[in-house]
């Protein structure tokens, strides 16, 4: 996992925040990005809903196997993405894009700046 909150394209990259969120654990406090089990118990503390904080998942009912895969998971989809965060700072901003469909037409706006970029960086298959 990497620690950086955004990358060079604005998109928020992977953290185990969202990864305890999908896992139903909504309330958290942690520092760095557990890459272990044992990191997990010595950095992070899970609240409970009296406001008392454990590190223990299974009082969520979730094991450190949940979390990782789970980590795991979201940085495929992460890594999955890279050609949609590329092609989105290829793309004129809206206000161009609108005043080129204006002018020129959807077709021509597909053809002249659409295509190219998606050509650029293709989907993968």
């Amino acid at each position: 996992m990497t620690s950086k909150v955004f990358d060079e394209y604005g998109v928020k990259a992977p953290w185990l925040g969202k990864a305890l969120k999908n896992l139903g654990i909504q309330n958290y406090i942690y520092k760095g990005e557990p890459r272990t089990e044992s990191d997990f118990l010595a950095n992070v503390r899970l609240i409970k809903d009296d406001d008392s904080e454990t590190n223990d998942l299974s009082e969520f009912s979730v094991t450190w196997t949940q979390v990782d895969t789970e980590m795991k998971r979201l940085q495929t989809e992460y890594d999955n993405a890279l050609y949609q965060r590329k092609r989105s700072v290829e793309y004129p901003d809206w206000g161009t894009q609108l005043d080129y469909i204006y002018h020129n037409g959807i077709e021509k706006w597909k053809t002249d700046i659409v295509d190219p970029v998606k050509a650029k960086y293709p989907k993968p298959s």
